[in-house]
């Protein structure tokens, strides 16, 4: 009869301390520095992402909308809608590249858009060669699902950074918000 564990480290991937670093990745996303060109004369936004990027921009577009001063959009097929043009910033969330995210880029510049990028890899250099604002994540995981909060964390500052975020009346500003789920984050580890 086998055992029901294998022998050796059950965690070979490293996702457990991928997971115990979380509060340390999101600290260290929200003191990264953020320079990105100013967003007046954009008359809507798109986060272009694919795979586990979509759920950072769809979190993004959730938290950002309500309260932006121009229309924001998710996209995360091939290509771009036809609606964007050289008035629209796509901002690509791209930590792992992929034929959709790629096709975006090469949309986004057919139509002339002003590119920005957060995450990693081919998508966001490729966007920094075109003088694009980039947010570049460098923290290392196992697979890109794992850096959700950073890179969430990194998407939204550059949002607040472009001016397409506004405090909610009465509520706590972005760094304020940040600052707390890091709190929460490092109190939730420490009771594991």
């Amino acid at each position: 009869m086998s055992p029901l564990l294998p022998e050796g480290p059950i965690d070979s991937l490293g996702v457990l301390d991928a997971v115990l670093a979380t509060p340390e990745s999101v600290a260290a996303a929200a003191a990264a520095p953020v320079e990105v060109p100013p967003f007046a004369g954009v008359h809507g936004m798109v986060l272009v992402a694919s795979g586990p990027d979509a759920l950072v921009a769809e979190a993004a577009q959730a938290l950002v909308a309500p309260w932006s001063p121009v229309p924001v959009f998710v996209h995360t097929g091939h290509g771009l809608p036809d609606f964007v043009s050289d008035e629209w910033r796509c901002v690509f969330v791209s930590r792992a590249p992929t034929s959709e995210s790629s096709s975006a880029l090469q949309a986004a510049v057919d139509h002339r858009a002003v590119l920005t990028g957060v995450g990693s890899g081919a998508v966001v250099e490729a966007i920094a060669e075109r003088d694009g604002g980039v947010v570049r994540c460098t923290d290392e995981v196992p697979a890109p699902r794992f850096a959700f909060a950073s890179t969430l964390v990194s998407t939204l500052r550059l949002l607040d950074g472009l001016s397409a975020l506004a405090t909610p009346l009465g509520g706590p500003g972005l760094d304020e918000t940040i600052d707390a789920a890091v709190h929460q984050l490092t109190r939730r580890r420490d009771q594991l």
